[in-house]
């Protein structure tokens, strides 16, 4: 195991064994990586979410190192909520992509979720037109790679990170 920081359960409980942080381990190179946004949490009141948050909201956002390199990540942690993408999710893969066009690094999405995240209603759907403007921005700028994961629905597995 490396010193990446820990991920947490449903519970809301660390843990270091869950498939996203075992991907992000797989990819980056070791101890390299911090995470972003760790306390970040959904704002949805809806069937039966109000009390369902757990730190990261299910997304894991960060930089590390591939053979030495500097790179962004973000992944989806299918272990909560399906790893479903809520609004919060999209302004933090936006502020991801604006890292990414500001310092030049490549982002390397990896990708299993289930899709946009119902509870929210059009809020969630409506704030990823941002990370879609984003992408195209960076497009030719910053390398983008989507990783593939799991079952993905959506726009997930039909767009770059």
């Amino acid at each position: 195991m490396t010193t990446v920081q820990a991920s947490f359960s449903a519970t809301g409980t660390p843990r270091r064994d869950s498939a996203v942080w075992q991907a992000i381990e797989w990819l980056v190179d070791s101890g390299s990586f911090y995470q972003l946004d760790a306390l970040s949490e959904h704002d949805c009141q809806h069937f039966g979410t109000a009390g369902r948050k757990v730190p990261g909201d299910g997304l894991v956002t960060g930089h590390g190192r591939i053979d030495g390199r500097p790179v962004l990540v973000y992944a989806h942690d299918r272990d909560f909520l399906g790893g479903s993408s809520s609004r919060v999710h999209a302004v933090r893969i936006a502020k991801l992509l604006d890292m990414a066009l500001q310092l030049g690094l490549p982002v390397i999405g990896l990708n299993d979720s289930s899709g946009i995240r119902i509870h929210e209603g059009v809020d969630a759907g409506a704030q990823f037109s941002e990370v879609f403007h984003k992408t195209v921005k960076a497009s030719g700028v910053v390398p983008q790679i989507s990783v593939i994961l799991g079952d993905c629905a959506g726009a997930r597995p039909m767009r770059r990170p």
